[in-house]
């Protein structure tokens, strides 16, 4: 049907006669001479329809509209300057047709790919929006990482093994997608929000090292860089701890960013929870901003009402950084409509010489100055911002600090900072008080001692999450291999003895049967190729996403079925 890709056609070809299939992408008609841009996967060719050479053909391409799909035969030339239509390949060869198949004349397109198109709209017409260049060059990319990540996994004696897609609901921190099953009445399959006990499973079965690229699904709140539906590249390994789990990743991590971006990744950082959000006021932190936070709630006078009510932070800048007035506004603005309470303002002008931007923030700060410079460790000039939350995680001043970053061209956006997030506490406890797991109900306390369960909320877990740049990439730990251990978390979670039979008793058996040490890792592909490719929305990374609402525009999913 075609003997040559458009994007292809180069100096060996010519004088030769080729025959492209494509799309046109423009039309130039100059009365006896029509110009077309084709355009296929590979890039774009321009062909001239000559009146002179053949009528009949020259009245066939008169019918053809932009997108319509084609098949033209003719022979290759350099063209003539005054045709060029500034394509970037090869703009100096053209196609002088002699044959034209119309494959399918297309319709006017409902979107315009020459101005700002909704979201929406891109997402219905999805198929349309595809045959942008730009998105083919990220599936390509997509397809490319995967057998990479095959060949990595295969080199490193890893077995791939599916899992079954039609399981049994969990308790992993999302709502599954439950499935009716039509023979068993009233009963229910769900769809994994991850392999996560089978892969367990195949541990106690023997298997060494396992890993799959895996379809995932979980009905959660949804933001740009969430979908219900995702592709997780899953692994677990026998007799392994975190350490030895971390250091594999690591190195693949480093491989793909070598391979597709030619950057050679630092060693990664490590730092624990909370240090992460002490320093950072999230547990995803993005190192490319220097801007560290300092949690001055315990330094200062617990007599004042304020500082027993609220946790506070304080941003310390160098002399070579100054806000005006309607700065600091805006930023406390930003503040409060953040969820948090205030934000203050202190530079030191001298060693006693302090000013305050408000006469209140001067009667809340002043008997504690000395203090806070101390702690900070501020110089004559340096300016304090003091951020006064709600939040135990320093939420807000956390935000802050991602927007004073990227305000102040702090954040060097050409980096990359990859990062350990480690000692994570193993429960949290929720408004009804009772505890649910921070990862999942699998991982393994840093100590196995069933006396130090008693205390769940002092508890750190061996869960280790790896952040870059502010997304995490993805999350693993050593797992529970002991009966009489996973038995007690269950129970800390709420689970009596009949509720875990009914729901993990399969499981439970197989850990009484010589389970091993194992430990794992699973890392979302989608966000691996968003950062790889520079998009920021998943979205862009998937050929027929979902909005964040969970609906398929396309297809008008999900709907009501009779």
């Amino acid at each position: 049907m075609r003997t040559t890709y458009c994007g292809e056609i180069n100096t060996l070809h010519m004088g030769k006669k080729i025959t492209i299939c494509g799309w046109v992408d423009q039309i130039r008609n100059f009365g006896k001479l029509i110009f077309l841009d084709v355009r296929d996967c590979t890039g774009k060719i321009q062909v001239c329809f000559n009146i002179k050479h053949n009528n009949d053909l020259f009245r066939d391409v008169n019918q053809i509209k932009k997108e319509s799909c084609l098949q033209i035969s003719g022979t290759v030339c350099v063209r003539k300057k005054n045709t060029s239509s500034n394509l970037k390949n090869y703009n100096y060869l053209e196609i002088q047709a002699s044959y034209l198949n119309i494959f399918n004349i297309s319709e006017p397109l409902p979107i315009d790919f020459n101005q700002k198109i909704s979201e929406e709209q891109r997402l219905k017409f999805r198929y349309l929006d595809l045959r942008r260049p730009i998105f083919f060059k990220i599936l390509k990319l997509r397809s490319k990482v995967s057998k990479f990540i095959h060949k990595f996994m295969e080199k490193n004696k890893f077995i791939e093994i599916e899992t079954p897609i039609l399981s049994h609901s969990t308790i992993e921190g999302a709502r599954d997608y439950l499935i009716p099953s039509r023979i068993h009445k009233n009963s229910f399959y769900a769809l994994p929000q991850s392999p996560q006990i089978f892969k367990q499973l195949l541990m106690i079965s023997g298997i060494d090292r396992y890993y799959q690229i895996a379809r995932c699904f979980r009905d959660e709140d949804l933001r740009s860089d969430r979908q219900p539906e995702f592709t997780q590249i899953d692994c677990e390994l026998c007799f392994a701890d975190g350490e030895k789990v971390k250091i594999f990743i690591e190195k693949l991590i480093k491989k793909l960013w070598l391979k597709f971006l030619n950057i050679k990744l630092n060693d990664f950082v490590q730092i624990s929870y909370t240090q992460s959000i002490n320093k950072f006021g999230s547990d995803k932190p993005d190192l490319r901003n220097p801007i560290e936070l300092i949690n001055i709630t315990n330094i200062l006078d617990k007599k004042n009402i304020i500082y027993k009510k609220f946790f506070i932070t304080a941003i310390k800048f160098s002399n070579q950084i100054s806000l005006n007035q309607d700065q600091i506004k805006q930023y406390r603005r930003y503040v409060v409509s953040h969820g948090g309470n205030n934000l203050f303002t202190v530079h030191i002008e001298d060693l006693n010489r302090y000013i305050f931007c408000s006469k209140i923030s001067k009667k809340i700060f002043l008997q504690n100055i000395s203090e806070i410079i101390t702690y900070t460790k501020s110089k004559i000039k340096n300016t304090i911002l003091i951020v006064i939350e709600k939040s135990a995680t320093l939420e807000v001043s956390g935000k802050l600090r991602l927007k004073l970053g990227l305000d102040l061209n702090l954040t060097n956006l050409n980096n990359w900072h990859p990062v350990w997030i480690t000692d994570y506490p193993l429960f949290k406890l929720e408004n009804n008080h009772r505890f649910s797991s921070v990862h999942h109900p699998f991982t393994a306390p840093k100590n196995m001692n069933l006396e130090l369960l008693n205390s769940p909320i002092n508890l750190k877990s061996t869960a280790y999450d790896l952040v870059i740049n502010g997304y995490e990439i993805g999350s693993g730990s050593s797992r529970i291999h002991k009966y009489q251990i996973q038995k007690k978390i269950f129970e800390i979670l709420g689970m009596n003895y009949d509720k875990q039979k009914q729901e993990f008793g399969f499981f439970l058996d197989a850990l009484r049967y010589g389970a091993p040490p194992h430990a794992g890792f699973a890392f979302g592909l989608d966000r691996i190729i968003m950062l790889i490719s520079n998009t920021n929305k998943i979205r862009n990374v998937i050929a027929f996403p979902k909005t964040t609402s969970a609906s398929d525009l396309m297809t008008n999913s999900p709907k009501i079925i009779s």
